[in-house]
Protein backbone atom coordinates (compact mmCIF):
# COMPACT_ATOMS: atom_id res chain seq x y z
CA UNK A 1 0.00 0.00 0.00
CA UNK A 2 1.30 3.48 -0.83
CA UNK A 3 0.33 6.92 0.46
CA UNK A 4 1.46 10.33 -0.77
CA UNK A 5 2.10 13.18 1.64
CA UNK A 6 3.42 16.74 1.31
CA UNK A 7 6.77 17.61 2.89
CA UNK A 8 7.54 21.33 3.36
CA UNK A 9 10.32 22.72 1.12
CA UNK A 10 10.51 19.40 -0.80
CA UNK A 11 8.77 17.91 -3.80
CA UNK A 12 5.86 15.52 -3.32
CA UNK A 13 7.30 12.33 -1.96
CA UNK A 14 5.92 8.78 -1.88
CA UNK A 15 6.42 6.62 1.26
CA UNK A 16 5.77 2.92 1.58
CA UNK A 17 3.66 1.93 4.56
CA UNK A 18 5.61 -0.38 6.85
CA UNK A 19 6.92 0.05 10.36
CA UNK A 20 5.92 3.75 10.18
CA UNK A 21 2.25 2.80 9.70
CA UNK A 22 2.45 0.44 12.63
CA UNK A 23 3.90 3.23 14.76
CA UNK A 24 1.08 5.59 13.78
CA UNK A 25 -1.57 3.01 14.62
CA UNK A 26 0.12 2.26 17.94
CA UNK A 27 0.03 5.93 18.85
CA UNK A 28 -3.64 6.14 17.88
CA UNK A 29 -4.37 3.15 20.08
CA UNK A 30 -2.96 5.04 23.06
CA UNK A 31 -5.22 8.06 22.57
CA UNK A 32 -7.79 8.57 25.36
CA UNK A 33 -11.26 7.14 24.91
CA UNK A 34 -12.91 10.51 24.49
CA UNK A 35 -14.63 11.33 21.20
CA UNK A 36 -14.29 14.82 19.86
CA UNK A 37 -17.15 17.24 20.53
CA UNK A 38 -17.83 17.64 16.83
CA UNK A 39 -18.02 13.91 16.30
CA UNK A 40 -20.36 13.52 19.25
CA UNK A 41 -22.80 16.08 17.87
CA UNK A 42 -22.62 14.51 14.41
CA UNK A 43 -23.46 11.01 15.63
CA UNK A 44 -26.81 9.75 14.37
CA UNK A 45 -28.48 6.40 15.01
CA UNK A 46 -27.91 3.56 12.58
CA UNK A 47 -31.01 3.35 10.32
CA UNK A 48 -32.35 -0.17 10.86
CA UNK A 49 -35.35 0.05 8.56
CA UNK A 50 -37.78 -2.86 8.91
CA UNK A 51 -35.28 -4.98 10.85
CA UNK A 52 -35.89 -2.59 13.76
CA UNK A 53 -38.98 -4.63 14.72
CA UNK A 54 -36.94 -7.82 15.22
CA UNK A 55 -35.35 -8.88 18.50
CA UNK A 56 -33.55 -11.76 16.75
CA UNK A 57 -32.73 -12.07 13.03
CA UNK A 58 -30.36 -14.49 11.28
CA UNK A 59 -29.29 -15.56 7.82
CA UNK A 60 -28.94 -19.36 8.18
CA UNK A 61 -30.48 -20.80 11.39
CA UNK A 62 -31.86 -19.81 14.78
CA UNK A 63 -31.35 -22.39 17.53
CA UNK A 64 -32.43 -22.27 21.16
CA UNK A 65 -31.78 -24.64 24.06
CA UNK A 66 -33.95 -24.42 27.17
CA UNK A 67 -36.40 -21.71 28.19
CA UNK A 68 -35.21 -18.81 26.05
CA UNK A 69 -37.58 -15.82 25.89
CA UNK A 70 -37.60 -13.47 22.90
CA UNK A 71 -39.55 -10.26 23.50
CA UNK A 72 -40.01 -9.08 19.94
CA UNK A 73 -40.18 -10.52 16.44
CA UNK A 74 -38.05 -13.41 15.20
CA UNK A 75 -36.83 -13.43 11.60
CA UNK A 76 -34.80 -15.67 9.28
CA UNK A 77 -33.71 -15.29 5.64
CA UNK A 78 -32.63 -17.02 3.45
CA UNK A 79 -32.46 -19.95 5.90
CA UNK A 80 -35.52 -21.86 7.06
CA UNK A 81 -34.46 -23.75 10.24
CA UNK A 82 -35.78 -22.40 13.55
CA UNK A 83 -35.14 -24.89 16.37
CA UNK A 84 -36.07 -24.83 20.06
CA UNK A 85 -39.36 -22.89 20.04
CA UNK A 86 -40.93 -24.42 22.10
CA UNK A 87 -39.71 -24.81 24.81
CA UNK A 88 -38.39 -21.33 24.02
CA UNK A 89 -40.94 -18.53 23.74
CA UNK A 90 -41.31 -15.84 21.08
CA UNK A 91 -43.48 -12.96 22.25
CA UNK A 92 -43.87 -11.52 18.80
CA UNK A 93 -44.29 -12.59 15.17
CA UNK A 94 -42.18 -15.20 13.36
CA UNK A 95 -41.06 -14.37 9.84
CA UNK A 96 -39.19 -17.22 8.17
CA UNK A 97 -38.14 -16.55 4.57
CA UNK A 98 -41.29 -14.60 3.84
CA UNK A 99 -41.57 -11.15 2.25
CA UNK A 100 -41.08 -9.38 5.60
CA UNK A 101 -37.94 -11.42 6.36
CA UNK A 102 -36.54 -10.78 2.89
CA UNK A 103 -36.99 -7.01 3.27
CA UNK A 104 -35.50 -7.12 6.78
CA UNK A 105 -32.41 -8.91 5.42
CA UNK A 106 -31.97 -6.16 2.85
CA UNK A 107 -32.36 -3.44 5.47
CA UNK A 108 -29.91 -5.23 7.78
CA UNK A 109 -27.27 -5.19 5.04
CA UNK A 110 -27.81 -1.45 4.58
CA UNK A 111 -27.62 -0.81 8.33
CA UNK A 112 -24.46 -2.90 8.67
CA UNK A 113 -22.71 -0.96 5.90
CA UNK A 114 -23.82 2.34 7.46
CA UNK A 115 -22.41 1.42 10.89
CA UNK A 116 -19.15 0.12 9.41
CA UNK A 117 -18.65 3.21 7.27
CA UNK A 118 -18.97 5.86 9.99
CA UNK A 119 -15.81 7.92 10.67
CA UNK A 120 -14.62 6.94 14.13
CA UNK A 121 -14.08 9.52 16.87
CA UNK A 122 -11.99 7.46 19.32
CA UNK A 123 -9.91 4.28 19.47
CA UNK A 124 -10.95 1.39 21.73
CA UNK A 125 -8.50 -0.90 23.57
CA UNK A 126 -8.67 -4.71 23.18
CA UNK A 127 -10.90 -4.94 26.31
CA UNK A 128 -13.32 -2.18 27.35
CA UNK A 129 -14.32 -3.63 30.72
CA UNK A 130 -14.11 -1.25 33.69
CA UNK A 131 -14.38 1.88 31.53
CA UNK A 132 -16.92 4.70 31.27
CA UNK A 133 -17.50 6.00 27.74
CA UNK A 134 -19.47 8.97 26.45
CA UNK A 135 -21.32 9.14 23.13
CA UNK A 136 -19.34 8.65 19.92
CA UNK A 137 -18.07 6.18 17.33
CA UNK A 138 -15.41 3.81 18.71
CA UNK A 139 -13.13 1.58 16.64
CA UNK A 140 -10.71 -1.08 17.86
CA UNK A 141 -7.04 -0.17 17.46
CA UNK A 142 -4.29 -2.68 16.66
CA UNK A 143 -6.45 -5.61 17.82
CA UNK A 144 -9.16 -6.56 15.34
CA UNK A 145 -11.29 -8.09 18.11
CA UNK A 146 -12.99 -6.46 21.09
CA UNK A 147 -13.41 -8.02 24.52
CA UNK A 148 -15.55 -7.08 27.50
CA UNK A 149 -14.55 -8.31 30.95
CA UNK A 150 -16.49 -6.88 33.87
CA UNK A 151 -18.67 -3.80 33.48
CA UNK A 152 -18.72 -1.18 30.72
CA UNK A 153 -20.59 2.05 31.54
CA UNK A 154 -22.07 4.16 28.75
CA UNK A 155 -22.74 7.71 29.94
CA UNK A 156 -25.15 9.86 27.90
CA UNK A 157 -24.38 12.90 30.10
CA UNK A 158 -28.08 13.76 30.38
CA UNK A 159 -28.84 13.50 26.64
CA UNK A 160 -31.33 10.68 25.88
CA UNK A 161 -30.47 11.00 22.16
CA UNK A 162 -26.79 10.17 22.68
CA UNK A 163 -25.57 7.52 20.21
CA UNK A 164 -22.84 4.94 20.82
CA UNK A 165 -21.40 2.97 17.86
CA UNK A 166 -18.67 0.33 18.17
CA UNK A 167 -16.84 -0.77 15.01
CA UNK A 168 -15.18 -4.17 15.46
CA UNK A 169 -13.39 -5.59 12.39
CA UNK A 170 -13.32 -9.17 13.70
CA UNK A 171 -15.01 -10.65 16.80
CA UNK A 172 -16.82 -9.41 19.89
CA UNK A 173 -16.42 -11.60 23.01
CA UNK A 174 -17.74 -10.95 26.52
CA UNK A 175 -16.54 -12.79 29.63
CA UNK A 176 -18.83 -14.54 32.13
CA UNK A 177 -21.07 -12.15 34.10
CA UNK A 178 -19.91 -9.12 32.13
CA UNK A 179 -22.34 -6.25 31.72
CA UNK A 180 -23.07 -2.99 29.91
CA UNK A 181 -24.56 -0.31 32.14
CA UNK A 182 -26.44 2.72 30.80
CA UNK A 183 -26.39 5.92 32.88
CA UNK A 184 -27.45 9.56 32.66
CA UNK A 185 -30.15 8.98 30.07
CA UNK A 186 -28.35 6.51 27.79
CA UNK A 187 -30.74 4.18 25.95
CA UNK A 188 -30.13 0.73 24.52
CA UNK A 189 -31.96 1.74 21.31
CA UNK A 190 -29.06 4.10 20.55
CA UNK A 191 -26.22 1.59 21.12
CA UNK A 192 -24.89 -0.32 18.08
CA UNK A 193 -22.19 -3.00 17.84
CA UNK A 194 -20.98 -3.59 14.26
CA UNK A 195 -19.05 -6.89 14.23
CA UNK A 196 -17.01 -7.90 11.19
CA UNK A 197 -17.16 -11.60 11.99
CA UNK A 198 -19.00 -13.21 14.93
CA UNK A 199 -20.12 -12.19 18.41
CA UNK A 200 -20.05 -14.40 21.52
CA UNK A 201 -21.74 -13.34 24.76
CA UNK A 202 -20.51 -15.19 27.83
CA UNK A 203 -22.60 -16.88 30.51
CA UNK A 204 -24.69 -14.46 32.54
CA UNK A 205 -23.78 -11.43 30.41
CA UNK A 206 -26.13 -8.45 30.76
CA UNK A 207 -25.81 -6.76 27.38
CA UNK A 208 -27.22 -3.50 26.02
CA UNK A 209 -27.60 -2.49 22.38
CA UNK A 210 -28.06 -4.00 18.92
CA UNK A 211 -25.40 -6.38 17.58
CA UNK A 212 -25.05 -6.27 13.79
CA UNK A 213 -22.76 -9.24 12.98
CA UNK A 214 -21.53 -10.14 9.53
CA UNK A 215 -21.60 -13.85 10.32
CA UNK A 216 -23.04 -15.35 13.53
CA UNK A 217 -24.00 -14.60 17.14
CA UNK A 218 -23.69 -17.09 20.00
CA UNK A 219 -25.18 -16.35 23.43
CA UNK A 220 -24.23 -18.53 26.40
CA UNK A 221 -26.44 -19.70 29.26
CA UNK A 222 -28.49 -17.19 31.23
CA UNK A 223 -27.56 -14.00 29.38
CA UNK A 224 -29.89 -11.04 28.87
CA UNK A 225 -29.86 -8.67 25.93
CA UNK A 226 -31.73 -5.38 25.85
CA UNK A 227 -31.42 -4.59 22.17
CA UNK A 228 -31.23 -6.88 19.11
CA UNK A 229 -29.25 -9.85 17.82
CA UNK A 230 -28.89 -9.42 14.05
CA UNK A 231 -26.68 -11.89 12.15
CA UNK A 232 -26.42 -11.25 8.40
CA UNK A 233 -25.28 -14.59 6.95
CA UNK A 234 -24.83 -17.02 9.84
CA UNK A 235 -26.72 -18.41 12.82
CA UNK A 236 -27.98 -17.10 16.12
CA UNK A 237 -27.56 -19.64 18.95
CA UNK A 238 -29.26 -19.19 22.33
CA UNK A 239 -29.28 -21.04 25.69
CA UNK A 240 -31.83 -20.07 28.36
CA UNK A 241 -31.47 -16.42 27.43
CA UNK A 242 -33.77 -13.39 27.50
CA UNK A 243 -33.69 -11.11 24.47
CA UNK A 244 -35.77 -7.94 24.61
CA UNK A 245 -36.09 -5.62 21.64
CA UNK A 246 -35.11 -2.14 22.85
CA UNK A 247 -37.23 0.91 22.15
CA UNK A 248 -36.44 4.57 22.57
CA UNK A 249 -38.59 6.67 24.87
CA UNK A 250 -41.13 8.66 22.88
CA UNK A 251 -39.54 11.67 21.21
CA UNK A 252 -35.96 10.81 22.19
CA UNK A 253 -34.76 9.34 18.90
CA UNK A 254 -31.92 11.56 17.63
CA UNK A 255 -33.21 14.16 15.21
CA UNK A 256 -36.83 13.97 16.35
CA UNK A 257 -36.81 17.25 18.28
CA UNK A 258 -37.34 17.74 21.99
CA UNK A 259 -37.89 14.65 24.10
CA UNK A 260 -41.33 13.70 25.30
CA UNK A 261 -42.23 15.76 28.32
CA UNK A 262 -39.90 18.66 27.46
CA UNK A 263 -40.47 22.13 26.10
CA UNK A 264 -38.66 23.56 23.05
CA UNK A 265 -35.93 24.94 25.28
CA UNK A 266 -35.15 21.41 26.42
CA UNK A 267 -36.18 21.77 30.06
CA UNK A 268 -38.25 18.98 31.54
CA UNK A 269 -41.40 19.44 33.63
CA UNK A 270 -41.14 15.86 34.89
CA UNK A 271 -38.34 13.81 36.46
CA UNK A 272 -35.83 12.09 34.17
CA UNK A 273 -34.79 8.58 35.21
CA UNK A 274 -31.01 8.40 34.76
CA UNK A 275 -30.15 5.04 36.32
CA UNK A 276 -31.88 2.07 37.97
CA UNK A 277 -30.01 -0.58 39.95
CA UNK A 278 -30.10 -2.84 43.01
CA UNK A 279 -27.99 -2.05 46.07
CA UNK A 280 -27.35 -5.80 46.45
CA UNK A 281 -28.14 -8.80 44.20
CA UNK A 282 -31.75 -10.03 44.36
CA UNK A 283 -31.36 -13.11 46.57
CA UNK A 284 -34.41 -14.81 48.07
CA UNK A 285 -34.79 -13.95 51.75
CA UNK A 286 -32.02 -11.31 51.73
CA UNK A 287 -32.48 -7.54 52.05
CA UNK A 288 -31.71 -5.31 49.08
CA UNK A 289 -32.94 -1.96 47.78
CA UNK A 290 -34.07 -0.57 44.46
CA UNK A 291 -31.97 2.55 43.78
CA UNK A 292 -33.08 5.15 41.24
CA UNK A 293 -30.97 8.12 40.10
CA UNK A 294 -33.10 10.97 38.77
CA UNK A 295 -33.32 14.72 38.24
CA UNK A 296 -35.81 17.39 37.16
CA UNK A 297 -34.58 20.67 35.69
CA UNK A 298 -37.65 22.64 36.80
CA UNK A 299 -38.40 21.32 40.28
CA UNK A 300 -36.67 19.36 43.04
CA UNK A 301 -37.22 15.60 43.00
CA UNK A 302 -39.16 14.54 46.10
CA UNK A 303 -39.35 10.75 46.19
CA UNK A 304 -40.78 7.62 44.66
CA UNK A 305 -43.45 4.96 45.08
CA UNK A 306 -43.00 1.32 44.10
CA UNK A 307 -45.61 -1.32 43.30
CA UNK A 308 -44.32 -4.84 43.87
CA UNK A 309 -46.35 -6.97 41.47
CA UNK A 310 -50.11 -6.80 41.84
CA UNK A 311 -50.49 -6.16 45.55
CA UNK A 312 -47.76 -4.64 47.73
CA UNK A 313 -46.79 -0.98 47.58
CA UNK A 314 -44.27 1.34 49.23
CA UNK A 315 -43.48 5.03 48.95
CA UNK A 316 -41.32 7.79 50.42
CA UNK A 317 -40.94 11.50 49.73
CA UNK A 318 -39.07 14.47 51.24
CA UNK A 319 -39.05 18.23 50.79
CA UNK A 320 -37.57 21.33 52.40
CA UNK A 321 -39.35 24.69 52.58
CA UNK A 322 -37.50 27.93 52.00
CA UNK A 323 -36.20 29.13 55.35
CA UNK A 324 -36.63 32.65 56.73
CA UNK A 325 -33.65 33.76 54.63
CA UNK A 326 -35.16 32.21 51.44
CA UNK A 327 -32.45 29.53 51.35
CA UNK A 328 -32.70 25.80 50.70
CA UNK A 329 -29.98 23.08 50.55
CA UNK A 330 -28.71 22.04 47.13
CA UNK A 331 -30.31 18.60 47.24
CA UNK A 332 -33.73 20.30 47.30
CA UNK A 333 -33.05 22.56 44.31
CA UNK A 334 -34.20 22.03 40.70
CA UNK A 335 -31.68 20.35 38.41
CA UNK A 336 -29.96 18.40 41.19
CA UNK A 337 -29.27 14.72 40.56
CA UNK A 338 -31.05 12.80 43.30
CA UNK A 339 -30.70 9.24 44.60
CA UNK A 340 -33.86 7.51 45.85
CA UNK A 341 -34.25 4.03 47.35
CA UNK A 342 -36.98 1.55 48.29
CA UNK A 343 -36.48 -1.66 50.33
CA UNK A 344 -36.69 -5.04 48.59
CA UNK A 345 -36.95 -8.55 49.95
CA UNK A 346 -38.15 -11.39 47.72
CA UNK A 347 -39.58 -14.71 48.83
CA UNK A 348 -39.88 -16.60 45.53
CA UNK A 349 -38.03 -17.26 42.28
CA UNK A 350 -39.10 -16.31 38.79
CA UNK A 351 -39.32 -13.14 36.75
CA UNK A 352 -41.11 -10.49 38.81
CA UNK A 353 -42.18 -6.99 37.82
CA UNK A 354 -42.03 -3.70 39.68
CA UNK A 355 -43.70 -0.42 38.76
CA UNK A 356 -41.88 2.71 39.93
CA UNK A 357 -43.22 6.26 40.04
CA UNK A 358 -40.80 9.16 40.63
CA UNK A 359 -42.28 12.49 41.79
CA UNK A 360 -40.98 16.06 41.75
CA UNK A 361 -42.40 19.40 42.80
CA UNK A 362 -40.91 20.31 46.17
CA UNK A 363 -42.99 21.54 49.09
CA UNK A 364 -45.30 23.81 47.11
CA UNK A 365 -45.07 23.36 43.32
CA UNK A 366 -47.61 21.30 41.41
CA UNK A 367 -46.18 17.75 41.48
CA UNK A 368 -45.13 15.92 38.30
CA UNK A 369 -44.43 12.20 37.87
CA UNK A 370 -42.77 9.67 35.58
CA UNK A 371 -43.36 5.90 35.57
CA UNK A 372 -40.72 3.19 35.07
CA UNK A 373 -41.11 -0.60 34.88
CA UNK A 374 -38.37 -2.85 36.27
CA UNK A 375 -38.13 -6.64 35.98
CA UNK A 376 -36.19 -8.51 38.67
CA UNK A 377 -35.26 -12.21 38.75
CA UNK A 378 -34.43 -13.28 42.33
CA UNK A 379 -32.14 -16.28 42.80
CA UNK A 380 -31.26 -18.60 45.64
CA UNK A 381 -28.18 -17.96 47.78
CA UNK A 382 -25.07 -19.12 45.89
CA UNK A 383 -26.64 -18.84 42.43
CA UNK A 384 -25.40 -16.37 39.85
CA UNK A 385 -27.31 -13.04 40.13
CA UNK A 386 -29.52 -12.07 37.19
CA UNK A 387 -29.47 -8.53 35.80
CA UNK A 388 -32.35 -6.06 35.91
CA UNK A 389 -34.46 -5.40 32.85
CA UNK A 390 -35.46 -1.75 32.82
CA UNK A 391 -38.35 -0.50 30.70
CA UNK A 392 -38.80 2.85 28.98
CA UNK A 393 -39.85 5.76 31.25
CA UNK A 394 -43.27 7.24 30.50
CA UNK A 395 -45.36 10.08 31.85
CA UNK A 396 -48.54 8.12 31.16
CA UNK A 397 -49.85 6.34 34.24
CA UNK A 398 -50.25 2.59 33.49
CA UNK A 399 -53.89 1.58 33.46
CA UNK A 400 -55.00 0.40 36.90
CA UNK A 401 -51.75 1.14 38.76
CA UNK A 402 -52.10 0.71 42.53
CA UNK A 403 -49.75 3.62 43.27
CA UNK A 404 -51.81 6.44 44.79
CA UNK A 405 -51.96 9.61 42.70
CA UNK A 406 -50.94 13.10 43.73
CA UNK A 407 -54.64 13.90 43.81
CA UNK A 408 -57.36 11.77 45.44
CA UNK A 409 -58.35 8.69 43.41
CA UNK A 410 -59.45 5.16 44.13
CA UNK A 411 -57.08 2.22 43.54
CA UNK A 412 -57.87 -0.56 41.09
CA UNK A 413 -56.17 -3.83 40.17
CA UNK A 414 -53.30 -3.89 37.68
CA UNK A 415 -53.71 -6.39 34.83
CA UNK A 416 -50.64 -8.23 33.61
CA UNK A 417 -48.50 -7.74 36.74
CA UNK A 418 -47.92 -10.92 38.79
CA UNK A 419 -48.61 -11.05 42.52
CA UNK A 420 -45.29 -10.20 44.18
CA UNK A 421 -45.54 -9.72 47.94
CA UNK A 422 -42.22 -8.73 49.47
CA UNK A 423 -42.98 -11.08 52.34
CA UNK A 424 -45.84 -13.49 52.79
CA UNK A 425 -49.00 -12.87 54.80
CA UNK A 426 -47.60 -14.97 57.66
CA UNK A 427 -44.60 -12.68 57.93
CA UNK A 428 -46.92 -9.68 57.93
CA UNK A 429 -48.90 -11.17 60.81
CA UNK A 430 -45.72 -11.86 62.76
CA UNK A 431 -44.68 -8.24 62.44
CA UNK A 432 -47.86 -7.15 64.24
CA UNK A 433 -46.75 -8.82 67.42
CA UNK A 434 -43.39 -7.08 67.60
CA UNK A 435 -42.79 -3.94 69.54
CA UNK A 436 -40.86 -0.77 68.89
CA UNK A 437 -39.06 -0.42 65.58
CA UNK A 438 -40.69 -3.53 64.07
CA UNK A 439 -44.32 -2.66 64.87
CA UNK A 440 -46.39 -0.63 62.46
CA UNK A 441 -48.96 1.87 63.80
CA UNK A 442 -52.31 0.35 64.70
CA UNK A 443 -55.79 1.70 65.34
CA UNK A 444 -55.17 2.38 69.04
CA UNK A 445 -53.54 5.58 70.23
CA UNK A 446 -51.02 3.53 72.19
CA UNK A 447 -49.81 1.58 69.14
CA UNK A 448 -49.45 4.78 67.14
CA UNK A 449 -47.46 6.35 69.96
CA UNK A 450 -45.16 3.29 70.19
CA UNK A 451 -44.45 3.40 66.45
CA UNK A 452 -43.81 7.16 66.50
CA UNK A 453 -41.48 6.91 69.52
CA UNK A 454 -39.59 4.06 67.86
CA UNK A 455 -39.06 6.18 64.74
CA UNK A 456 -37.88 9.12 66.86
CA UNK A 457 -35.45 6.79 68.66
CA UNK A 458 -34.03 5.62 65.30
CA UNK A 459 -33.76 9.21 64.05
CA UNK A 460 -31.82 10.35 67.10
CA UNK A 461 -29.62 7.28 67.15
CA UNK A 462 -28.62 8.08 63.57
CA UNK A 463 -28.04 11.75 64.33
CA UNK A 464 -25.82 10.91 67.31
CA UNK A 465 -23.77 8.57 65.12
CA UNK A 466 -23.10 11.57 62.84
CA UNK A 467 -22.18 13.91 65.68
CA UNK A 468 -25.50 15.81 65.71
CA UNK A 469 -27.64 16.70 68.70
CA UNK A 470 -30.87 14.70 69.10
CA UNK A 471 -34.23 16.13 68.07
CA UNK A 472 -36.81 17.03 70.69
CA UNK A 473 -40.42 16.09 70.23
CA UNK A 474 -42.73 19.08 69.72
CA UNK A 475 -46.51 18.93 70.25
CA UNK A 476 -47.32 21.47 67.51
CA UNK A 477 -45.18 19.70 64.92
CA UNK A 478 -46.74 16.40 66.02
CA UNK A 479 -50.19 17.87 65.33
CA UNK A 480 -49.16 18.92 61.83
CA UNK A 481 -47.61 15.50 61.14
CA UNK A 482 -50.58 13.45 62.34
CA UNK A 483 -53.01 15.65 60.44
CA UNK A 484 -51.18 15.14 57.16
CA UNK A 485 -50.81 11.37 57.59
CA UNK A 486 -54.56 11.04 58.23
CA UNK A 487 -55.34 13.28 55.25
CA UNK A 488 -53.27 11.13 52.85
CA UNK A 489 -54.90 7.88 54.03
CA UNK A 490 -58.47 9.17 54.15
CA UNK A 491 -58.33 11.10 50.85
CA UNK A 492 -56.15 8.64 48.91
CA UNK A 493 -53.16 10.67 47.70
CA UNK A 494 -49.40 10.81 48.35
CA UNK A 495 -47.89 14.28 48.23
CA UNK A 496 -46.53 17.05 50.44
CA UNK A 497 -49.19 19.38 49.03
CA UNK A 498 -52.78 18.60 49.96
CA UNK A 499 -55.45 18.57 47.23
CA UNK A 500 -56.66 21.99 48.40
CA UNK A 501 -53.15 23.45 48.00
CA UNK A 502 -52.07 23.41 51.66
CA UNK A 503 -48.26 23.09 51.82
CA UNK A 504 -46.06 21.77 54.66
CA UNK A 505 -45.19 25.34 55.71
CA UNK A 506 -48.90 26.24 55.75
CA UNK A 507 -49.63 23.29 58.06
CA UNK A 508 -46.80 24.26 60.41
CA UNK A 509 -47.93 27.91 60.52
CA UNK A 510 -51.50 26.86 61.38
CA UNK A 511 -50.27 25.13 64.53
CA UNK A 512 -48.65 28.32 65.81
CA UNK A 513 -45.15 26.80 65.82
CA UNK A 514 -43.64 29.81 64.03
CA UNK A 515 -45.37 32.50 66.09
CA UNK A 516 -42.81 35.06 67.21
CA UNK A 517 -39.91 33.32 65.43
CA UNK A 518 -37.36 35.66 63.84
CA UNK A 519 -35.59 32.88 61.96
CA UNK A 520 -36.87 29.41 61.07
CA UNK A 521 -36.40 26.36 58.85
CA UNK A 522 -38.79 23.46 58.15
CA UNK A 523 -38.73 20.17 56.26
CA UNK A 524 -40.88 17.10 55.83
CA UNK A 525 -40.38 13.37 55.22
CA UNK A 526 -43.38 11.21 54.35
CA UNK A 527 -43.61 7.48 53.74
CA UNK A 528 -46.01 4.57 53.56
CA UNK A 529 -45.91 0.82 53.06
CA UNK A 530 -47.72 -2.50 53.34
CA UNK A 531 -46.98 -5.17 55.94
CA UNK A 532 -43.33 -5.34 57.07
CA UNK A 533 -42.32 -2.36 54.92
CA UNK A 534 -44.53 -0.11 57.06
CA UNK A 535 -42.46 -0.51 60.23
CA UNK A 536 -40.33 2.35 61.60
CA UNK A 537 -37.16 0.31 60.92
CA UNK A 538 -38.02 -0.24 57.23
CA UNK A 539 -39.02 3.38 56.80
CA UNK A 540 -35.84 4.68 58.41
CA UNK A 541 -33.67 2.39 56.27
CA UNK A 542 -35.31 3.69 53.10
CA UNK A 543 -35.00 7.32 54.18
CA UNK A 544 -31.29 7.01 54.96
CA UNK A 545 -30.68 5.50 51.50
CA UNK A 546 -32.44 8.40 49.74
CA UNK A 547 -30.61 11.71 49.36
CA UNK A 548 -33.37 14.25 50.22
CA UNK A 549 -34.71 12.24 53.18
CA UNK A 550 -31.18 11.80 54.52
CA UNK A 551 -30.53 15.53 54.19
CA UNK A 552 -33.52 16.32 56.40
CA UNK A 553 -32.59 13.71 59.01
CA UNK A 554 -28.98 14.92 59.23
CA UNK A 555 -29.63 18.66 59.11
CA UNK A 556 -27.92 20.54 61.95
CA UNK A 557 -30.47 23.34 61.59
CA UNK A 558 -33.35 21.23 62.86
CA UNK A 559 -33.88 21.08 66.63
CA UNK A 560 -37.42 19.73 66.99
CA UNK A 561 -39.62 17.17 65.29
CA UNK A 562 -43.15 15.84 65.15
CA UNK A 563 -43.81 12.26 63.99
CA UNK A 564 -47.30 11.15 63.03
CA UNK A 565 -47.87 7.50 62.16
CA UNK A 566 -51.37 6.19 61.32
CA UNK A 567 -52.71 2.80 60.14
CA UNK A 568 -53.65 2.31 56.49
CA UNK A 569 -52.03 3.62 53.33
CA UNK A 570 -52.83 6.21 50.65
CA UNK A 571 -53.64 3.27 48.36
CA UNK A 572 -56.17 1.82 50.82
CA UNK A 573 -57.37 3.02 54.21
CA UNK A 574 -57.99 -0.62 55.13
CA UNK A 575 -54.58 -1.97 54.11
CA UNK A 576 -52.43 -3.74 56.71
CA UNK A 577 -49.81 -1.04 56.54
CA UNK A 578 -48.89 2.35 57.89
CA UNK A 579 -48.33 5.94 56.77
CA UNK A 580 -45.84 8.34 58.36
CA UNK A 581 -45.24 12.08 58.30
CA UNK A 582 -42.15 13.54 59.98
CA UNK A 583 -42.11 17.32 60.30
CA UNK A 584 -38.72 18.86 61.12
CA UNK A 585 -38.39 22.36 62.57
CA UNK A 586 -35.90 24.88 63.85
CA UNK A 587 -36.70 28.38 65.14
CA UNK A 588 -35.11 31.29 67.00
Amino acid sequence: MEVATHMPHTPNTVFRMGWFAGLVLAVLALLPLAPSRAATFAAAPVPLGTVDSFAVFAGSTITSTGSTVINGNLGLHPGTAVVGFPPGTVKGAKHVSDAAAQQAATDLATAYDDAAGRPFSAMAPPDIGGRTLTAGVYRTGLAASLGLTGRLTLDAQGDPRAVFIFQIPSTLVTATDSSVRLVNGAQACNVFWQVGSSATLGTGTAFQGSILASTSISVSDGATVNGRLLARSGAVTLINDTITRSRCAAGTDPGTGPAAGTDPAGTSPAPQVLDVRLSKPAVIGRDSALVVETLDSRAPVNGMSVQFGGRDVFGTSACRTLDSQANVPRVFRPGTRTRLAAPLRFRSRGTQKLLVRVDSGGCSAAPASVYQTVTVTPVRLGERPRPLIVGVPTREKPLGALLPPILPAGPVAVPGLPDLPILGAAAARRSRGRGGADARPGSSRRSRRIASRALLCLLNKTRRAHGLRPLRGNARLLKAAERHSRSMVERGYFSHVEPGGLSPLDRVRRTGYLSGALRFTCGENIGWGDGPTSTPRSMMRAWMNSAPHRANILSAGFREVGLGGVPGTPASAHASGGTYTTVFGGRR
